[in-house]
């Protein structure tokens, strides 16, 4: 991942057409390039948009990468093969692939990129459906100094944390002005990190460039979990900045100035700031009028910067910003960063950008997530036994459980992950080498056999260095790592406690380490039938002390009245409501004003007409609750009754037994063939009108994924099916209603454990 991931100001907008005006496409060299038409803008000015709905577009597919990801550029395209770019040929639209190195072109220091060049070139015109796409290749190259190409490492870089991207951000820009003046439409940034996971991708995504449209960027925001534990710490411009791989139109004006004060900016403060994320602040302090705080001040560092948001709001309001929406999400493209992902978890969309599908068994891993830091959860343990491994509560140990040791001397096989350059894998190794500096791989505590007297003796060095407080002070977004229970977390613990058996000499005599590809060991744990720990824990029990506390939750299950619900409750019964409502009349507000709907910033109670109260937060949606979290809606005490469809997420999330926040839970059961009919009417209705499926989110964008999202079979294809078609192709639903109960979504067929299961906890829901 040579560039960094930014974040994004999620604008809605207006209109099927690029927005260009004539003076900067003379300035660029690109009046006349396609076929435009003049309309009048909302606001008295005239503008030009392109006749988006016309063939002659022209993208650059821009792929930048750095000395050390030459391999990993060309064994991407690997994946082209597997999902073409296009059904047609690319009929509609002029596509360009150019390959973007950040030194200078000397074939005698760079054999590699010239050899990686002529690689890519070749499967181009081996590989079916490359060769009617992609009219060019393209090597360009940055021309950025050793000393200048920096990333990472900030405080040992000359000028600190000034120039610890500064690499990256000139790479961006050079790219950017040369993809200019080849005279391109769009630019598509898709670092090697990035592939395609759908069929006719770029299909996917020119449509939606033309539906998007106009806008200046289009991308995705970080999708992934990690973020959610430590939410509410983020400032407003991380949260919502869109990741740099995506869709940048350089014909857009905003965009245009924005690129040259980002350019004028490289000598200056404003450097330390990713090229990505320093957009989404320009964009955001453009529709707000506030400067956002500079990233790295902490504790220890605290830096004034230039007040330039009279700038930005300057050029907001000249090329209209709350009018056309300049910076859009996709439905695309996902941004998974560095983090572990599962195939579900982006099965509906065309690119990922981030690390591959991985995981070491064959489930998903979902524990209990403890507040505390990971070291001093894996340290309080009680365990008496020499060694030990983590395991989490949805799991068991397979039948034919073995540990793989040596065959000389007992020692567990222990694999791990080579970190090479890649900062999805540095993070940990960059953790863990305050104990030991030549510390080259990673490992995940799920992995790991641990040996109990080492842990002890790793707990104990920890707390007598501070160890939490120096994470704190040297690192930026993954300051919090240590906090949270996820792959990150898991990978920093565990690869910290092998830094330690390195450092004290004791790596050797306990463990024979590979390479995890080489290793081979096979799974040791399988799905168990149980839920989860949450839904066990947070559900208090009907008739005890805590059941009469407890805030009633519904669990709307799709398609069984749960409309019907929220109006008994919000408007008959007068209860202040927590469910989607509150963040939609939020959103509708702001947008009134011009402002882009950020999500919800503080936790506060909205009034509708007639009296009705509803919570700021969305409960109705898995990332709404998820981004609930961090305002702790029932703990709260504002809710009277929420509203939630995932009873598994709503009862991890917002509720902890520990503090006291439990839910009495009720809900209302349908006829499951009525309920599917139902389904079916409503599922393709959304599929066959696209305005009707966003007509909420368009004044909520940061609901744009929410439509239909607990059927993980939506697909537009349903418009044109039949009923009995949609029962016989495998989209219809599967036993869903025991399936979530029971907390097993994957197996092809339920065993009677299951069944069983669903029974006794539907007594516990009613």
């Amino acid at each position: 991942m040579r560039m960094l991931a930014l974040l994004l100001v999620l604008v809605p907008a207006a209109g099927t057409k690029i927005s260009r005006y004539r003076e900067q496409r003379e300035a660029f060299g690109l009046d006349g390039k396609i076929p435009i038409t003049s309309t009048s803008d909302d606001h008295g000015r005239r503008r030009l948009r392109v006749a988006g709905d016309e063939p002659g577009l022209s993208i650059a597919i821009a792929r930048p990468f750095c000395p050390g990801q030459e391999k990993a550029l060309v064994d991407s395209f690997a994946d082209w093969s597997t999902f073409p770019l296009s059904e047609h040929d690319c009929a509609n639209y002029d596509v360009g692939l150019v390959l973007s190195f950040p030194r200078e072109p000397d074939r005698s220091l760079y054999p590699k990129v010239f050899s990686s060049y002529e690689s890519i070139k070749r499967i181009m015109k081996e590989t079916e459906g490359w060769s009617g796409c992609v009219s060019t290749v393209e090597l360009s190259w940055a021309n950025i100094s050793v000393e200048e190409d920096s990333y990472g490492d900030y405080f040992s870089r000359p000028g600190g944390y000034r120039n610890w991207v500064n690499g990256p951000n000139r790479q961006f820009e050079r790219l950017f002005r040369y993809l200019q003046s080849k005279r391109f439409d769009l630019w598509y940034l898709m670092e090697p990190d990035s592939y395609p996971r759908r069929r006719f991708w770029l299909d996917n995504l020119m449509n939606e460039i033309r539906t998007a449209a106009p806008f200046a960027i289009l991308g995705s925001k970080y999708d992934g979990e990690a973020w959610n534990y430590f939410h509410n710490q983020l400032s407003t411009d991380v949260l919502h900045h869109i990741n740099g791989n995506g869709v940048y139109n350089l014909t857009d004006p905003m965009l245009l100035e924005m690129m040259s004060e980002m350019e004028a900016e490289a000598d200056t403060m404003f450097n330390a700031v990713p090229f990505d994320l320093r957009l989404s602040q320009m964009m955001l302090e453009g529709a707000s009028g506030k400067p956002c705080s500079f990233m790295f001040n902490s504790k220890k560092h605290n830096v004034i910067l230039p007040d330039k948001s009279a700038k930005f709001v300057q050029l907001w309001e000249d090329y209209g910003g709350s009018y056309y929406g300049p910076v859009m999400e996709s439905n695309v493209i996902s941004n998974r960063a560095s983090h572990v992902y599962m195939p579900d978890d982006v099965e509906e969309f065309s690119l990922v950008h981030g690390k591959k599908i991985y995981h070491p068994w064959s489930r998903r891993v979902n524990g209990r997530r403890s507040l505390s830091p990971m070291f001093m959860d894996l340290c309080n343990a009680e365990v008496k036994t020499k060694w030990f491994m983590l395991i989490d509560d949805r799991f068991k140990l397979l039948d034919d459980f073995q540990l793989h040791v040596t065959k000389d001397d007992g020692r567990p096989l222990q694999g791990n992950t080579p970190a090479l350059s890649e900062p999805c894998l540095n993070s940990p190794v960059r953790h863990a080498r305050f104990l030991h500096a030549s510390l080259d791989a990673v490992t995940l505590s799920l992995d790991t056999v641990f040996y109990t007297n080492h842990v002890r003796e790793l707990c104990g060095h920890l707390e007598s260095i501070n160890y939490e407080q120096i994470i704190e002070d040297e690192t930026f977004l993954l300051r919090n790592v240590m906090n949270i229970g996820g792959a990150s977390g898991d990978s920093v613990m565990a690869t910290v406690y092998f830094a330690w058996l390195s450092k004290q000499s004791l790596l050797q005599q306990t463990y024979e380490t590979k390479s995890k590809a080489k290793l081979g060991i096979n799974p040791k744990f399988e799905r168990k039938v149980k839920p989860s720990f949450a839904m066990l824990n947070n559900l208090a029990d009907i008739g005890s002390e805590e059941y009469a506390k407890a805030t009633p939750v519904f669990w709307h299950v799709p398609k069984s009245g749960g409309t019907t619900a929220q109006v008994i409750v919000a408007r008959c019964l007068g209860l202040v409501t927590a469910s989607g409502t509150g963040t939609i009349l939020e959103a509708e507000a702001a947008n009134a004003t011009g402002i882009p709907y950020l999500g919800p910033q503080e936790l506060r109670i909205v009034h509708k007409d007639g009296g009705l109260r509803f919570v700021n937060v969305d409960v109705a949606t898995i990332r709404g609750i998820k981004v609930a979290k961090g305002l702790d809606p029932i703990g709260s005490g504002l809710v009277d009754v929420a509203l939630a469809p995932d009873l598994d997420t709503f009862t991890e999330y917002l509720l902890d037994d520990r503090r006291g926040i439990r839910a009495k839970m009720f809900a209302v059961f349908r006829d499951p063939v009525k309920r599917a009919v139902s389904l079916f009417h409503y599922l393709q209705r959304v599929s066959g009108n696209c305005s009707s499926q966003f007509e909420i989110s368009i004044h909520s964008p940061h609901l744009l994924r929410a439509q239909a999202y607990w059927e993980p079979t939506y697909d537009p294809a349903l418009a044109n099916m039949t009923i009995i078609e949609w029962a016989h192709s495998g989209k219809a639903e599967n036993d869903w209603l025991t399936r979530v109960l029971c907390g097993d979504m994957d197996v092809s067929v339920l065993d009677y454990a299951c069944v069983l299961l669903q029974t006794d906890l539907t007594r516990l829901v009613l």
